[in-house]
């Protein structure tokens, strides 16, 4: 972000970041939802791994390529910029193909009770966004974003290739028993795939909306600010990711409640730390990334509670949708993204980052108290494993 961020200046950063966002909010329906399937189902029996992989990649895929080539054709009428149609291809093939396939490796680590590993397949389209811009400022020309997209696009792609090669090779899965899948695991696909999607919109249309609202300079300064929020909300999040398996295989019992307590609280205190962090870090990002975003300062101070937020809707939502509340999670994460939409329309356009700043805070607040009112005010009824349950 520092490299990227300062190669293009606030301006063309916003436009990429808000291009981004977009692309990530559909990227959100790649796979059509196999991908959590996998983790479900191989989290409880190993033995269906290769089936599930084959299954999700497949998927994956075909969606992929069909989502990117729609990215291409409607993104300059939606965020209403024209960007050239070779940029905007660079960066949809990065959001909507590369980056979902690596997270479907990571997802099979995930299932494998693997999560340094599937931590770091999260990392791998990152180290290669370093490598991207290495080498454009090795043989690169101009400062643009035109000139600086197909590097983007081209390491993007390899590094999610290299991502699923050394998956498969370390984890070995077995030959498919089953070419297609059958028809309730295509149900089950299509509900996980739509609460991906409302999961996802939260934190990837924003930046969309920032740039169709408020422009490419305030876009800019918004994002720089929220990726800080990004890396002061990993600690969470990777705990939240963590505990998946235990709490696929718990399913909301009342005897998980232990685990599900400690997920809170250790939400709340990484949280706090990473407000402190906001506060703390805020100063640095001028200096970071240049006079052109001078502002970014003010805005991450604005977005100090985000990080607190943020840890406390990725563990709300991962104890319900565990537990078999998808509906609750999705019921709490959609009115979460209208309060988002409702707040950006209003404010954004008046206050500018203050409302942005609002905007984002606003809807995660309103998403992780749902979410944790379902949480412990609908517990589901406690189960004990019968001899069906077991095989």
């Amino acid at each position: 972000m520092v490299l990227i961020a300062r190669l293009l200046g606030a301006a063309s950063y916003g436009i990429f970041a808000g291009y981004a966002g977009l692309a990530s909010a559909l990227g959100a329906f790649t796979g059509l939802g196999f991908g959590l399937t996998l983790l479900q189902e191989v989290s409880r029996e190993r033995a269906r791994f290769g089936s599930s992989l084959r299954h999700a990649g497949m998927a994956t895929l075909l969606s992929g390529l069909g989502l990117w080539l729609l990215f291409t054709a409607i993104a300059n009428t939606l965020l209403g910029h024209a960007v050239s149609a070779l940029a905007v291809a660079c960066i949809g093939v990065a959001e909507i193909v590369a980056f979902p396939a690596t997270i479907l490796s990571s997802y099979a680590y995930q299932a494998h009770e693997r999560p340094g590993m599937a931590g770091v397949m999260y990392t791998i389209v990152p180290l290669g966004n370093l490598l991207a811009v290495a080498l454009y400022f090795l043989f690169g020309e101009g400062d643009s974003l035109l000139a600086y997209a197909p590097y983007h696009a081209a390491v993007a792609c390899a590094a999610s290739a290299t991502a699923w090669c050394f998956m498969r090779h370390q984890l070995r899965p077995p030959a498919a028993d089953r070419r297609l899948p059958t028809r309730g695991e295509t149900v089950e696909s299509a509900s996980y795939s739509l609460m991906r999607v409302i999961d996802t919109a939260m934190v990837s249309l924003d930046k969309s909306l920032v740039l169709r609202l408020a422009g490419a300079e305030v876009a800019g300064w918004y994002t720089v600010a929220f990726r800080l929020v990004s890396v002061l909300s990993i600690p969470v999040s990777a705990l939240a990711m963590a505990a998946l398996p235990r709490l696929f295989r718990a399913r909301g019992r009342l005897n998980d409640g232990r685990l599900v307590t400690g997920l809170l609280i250790a939400s709340l205190a990484f949280g706090s730390v990473g407000a402190v962090g906001m506060l703390a870090g805020a100063a640095l990002l001028p200096w970071l990334l240049g006079p052109t975003f001078a502002n970014a300062a003010h805005a991450a101070q604005m977005l100090c509670l985000a990080p607190l937020l943020m840890g406390l809707t990725a563990t709300g939502a991962n104890v319900l949708v565990t537990s078999d509340r998808r509906a609750l999670r999705m019921a709490a994460q959609v009115s979460g993204l209208a309060v988002l939409y409702g707040l950006a329309t209003t404010l954004i356009p008046r206050y500018g980052i203050l409302g942005a700043a609002v905007m984002l805070q606003g809807a995660l607040a309103v998403t992780a108290t749902l979410l944790w009112l379902a949480v412990f005010l609908r517990p589901t009824v406690p189960t004990e494993p019968t001899e069906t349950t077991s095989r």
